[in-house]
């Protein structure tokens, strides 16, 4: 007898490894894609870019005045703090670390 089933891998996909593992390949990745998806003049108006690992995805976010405001306030209240802003209509993409998957695409309002 044959199963209608697909036959599925055992264990995690790749391995158990992530395809984005640091925030330098979530960087490359990020910003790859926003240039495809945005415009490589949009996206280069908003560099540098950043990757931060929130809740277990990878957030890549262009720099705004918005962004300049909150690092001023960052640097001011020292390492054990840290603030994530959005807005600034900077470019923002966030990835699934272990596929790759883009989970939100979208200029920051």
């Amino acid at each position: 007898m044959t199963s209608s089933q697909p036959e599925q891998a055992a264990g995690p996909p790749f391995g158990g490894r992530n395809l984005i593992p640091d925030e330098a390949t979530a960087l490359q990745v990020g910003v790859a894609i926003l240039t495809a998806y945005f415009g490589k003049q949009l996206v280069a108006r908003f560099e540098p870019y950043q990757a931060v690992l929130l809740y277990g995805k990878w957030a890549v976010m262009g720099d705004s005045p918005v962004h300049k405001e909150a690092r001023r306030e960052q640097e001011r209240l020292g390492p054990d703090h840290f603030i994530a802003v959005r807005g600034g209509g900077a470019p923002e993409i966030t990835l699934s670390p272990i596929d790759a998957r883009v989970e939100h695409i979208a200029l920051a309002r």
